[in-house]
């Protein structure tokens, strides 16, 4: 008996997912657009459960320069069947094209690129899992992507190429400040609030809870890049010369911060948690490992799809959460 999963639009990707030894399932990135893709839709049989996820890369123009995304894991006990959903974010865009680069799907912020002289990448997108709902108030466990990178159309420019900012972990990494643009700063989002964009940086979308910031002018010779998607968004710098910030993580337990919109209650706290700052590299990924199924559940799966791994794929999403409905709230 295992999980069962789907894409929640399977016109947008293929899932893609690796399963090893019948416990451990590796979701990674579904969508041939980094910025327009769908979550995987699964059913979780009553049981104890790693969730691990990792946040996708920033944007990047010269060597590899977009922050890396995060790495969150920790482990939960469900008492009943459980709908999720699994979003894992798209690095961000950096396409050499005259004007808007995309953040990574699942929050990471716009930058903008100026073929005359400057280049803003897209940031990060986030990776989380959300249970019962699909919204931004049911994330158990988040991991920031990584701010985009800034670079130069000319090489023999003075000023560096500038890095992103990592994603969390528990806090993004701030703007990458360089010595000849240190007045223009920016922050990484964490536990409580979105990184800080200073208000006078007027072309800026500021980031927020589970967005990066954005650049919204083109053109001149200060476009800027976007901040990573995560628990809160890293924030875009407004201006030339510096990498946008990185996103937060984030680990439902006892002690974390919970909004007052937030959903979940207090038996979906999670376990034996931990986090990384800026390791994962590209697209983000996620991997939910089975460390036990309860038994009263084993019979129901015989019924409906013997002993194999997942449901037959002509098997839609909304068949399997009908056969396995989540606990009504």
């Amino acid at each position: 008996m295992g999980i069962f999963y789907d894409l929640q639009n399977r016109s947008k990707g293929e899932a893609n997912v690796q399963i090893t030894n019948e416990k451990e399932y590796t979701f990674n990135y579904p969508c041939g657009s980094l910025y327009d893709c769908t979550p995987y839709v699964v059913i979780l049989p009553a049981g104890h459960y790693t969730f691990e996820t990792w946040g996708a890369q920033g944007g990047s123009y010269y060597n590899n320069n977009g922050g890396r995304g995060g790495y969150s894991v920790g482990s939960i006990s469900l008492k009943a069947s459980t709908v999720g959903f699994l979003h894992i974010g798209g690095k961000g865009t950096a396409t050499n094209i005259q004007g808007k680069q995309s953040g990574g799907f699942n929050g990471g912020g716009y930058g903008q690129c100026d073929l005359s002289g400057t280049k803003g990448a897209g940031g990060g997108g986030a990776t989380d899992i959300r249970l019962i709902r699909d919204t931004l108030y049911s994330r158990v466990i988040v991991s920031g992507g990584g701010g985009s990178g800034f670079g130069y159309v000319y090489n023999f420019n003075s000023k560096a190429h500038s890095s992103g900012g990592y994603g969390g972990g528990e806090k993004g990494e701030d703007t990458k400040v360089h010595p000849e643009e240190s007045s223009f700063t920016g922050g990484g989002g964490n536990q409580t609030n979105p990184g800080y964009t200073p208000s006078y940086q007027s072309y800026v979308i500021p980031a927020k809870f589970g967005e990066g910031g954005s650049y919204t002018k083109n053109g001149g010779d200060s476009d800027s890049p976007g901040g990573g998607g995560g628990w809160f968004g890293g924030s875009s710098p407004g201006d030339s010369g510096l990498g946008a910030a990185g996103g937060s993580g984030y680990i439902l337990t006892e002690s974390s911060y919970k909004p007052p919109e937030y959903e979940l209650t207090s038996e979906y706290y999670m376990k034996s948690i931990s986090q990384l700052n800026g390791i994962r590299e590209g697209n983000g990924m996620i991997r939910i490992t089975i460390n036990e199924i309860y038994e009263e559940l084993k019979d129901k799966c015989k019924k409906y799809c013997t002993f194999s791994h997942i449901c037959p794929n002509s098997i839609s999403s909304l068949l399997i959460i009908s056969l396995y409905p989540p606990r009504r709230r």
